[in-house]
């Protein structure tokens, strides 16, 4: 099966909205679809050949203590293919986002802005757990007290 990242554009809006599963991520996806559309985030949206949506990520460049970083506004994985392995990907939803981010986002992201960290807040503690284990993400307390993740790119 082929799959393709594309950028979001209004004609996803509903479609991406109806996959929410409850009231708490229809909230963060709103919120994701407004500031895209403000164009203070851009989202990314994964697909396959039917245009079955399989996962999203929205970013935005931020800064770290003054260290410019590309923060992870939101990453979501349409019910259907959570925790599973994609095997023409070989590899997971969420973990195919967080690679194409890492290989495509940020060194494009580069040639304007000297990105040195890959930044996200984890909805909850498994989550956290995950992004360190699978992808050497670090834990740090900013000077305004927030937990983040951070992996140095």
């Amino acid at each position: 099966m082929t799959f393709k990242i594309i950028h979001y554009s209004i004609g996803y809006k509903q479609r991406i909205l109806k996959l929410s599963t409850n009231e708490r991520e229809r909230g963060f996806l709103k919120k994701l679809i407004k500031d895209s559309e403000s164009k203070s985030s851009t989202i990314h949206i994964l697909i396959d050949a039917d245009e079955t949506i399989i996962g999203l990520v929205g970013v935005s460049c931020s800064k770290v203590d003054h260290l410019p970083a590309l923060l992870v506004d939101f990453i979501f994985v349409n019910p259907s293919f959570r925790g599973m392995l994609i095997k023409d990907l070989k590899c997971s939803a969420s973990e195919y986002l967080i690679a194409y981010i890492t290989s495509f986002i940020i060194p494009h992201t580069r040639t304007f802005c000297a990105v040195r960290w890959l930044v996200l807040i984890p909805d909850n503690e498994r989550l956290k757990l995950h992004y360190i284990e699978q992808f050497g993400f670090r834990t740090y307390t900013d000077k305004r007290g927030d937990d983040l993740l951070c992996l140095r790119v």
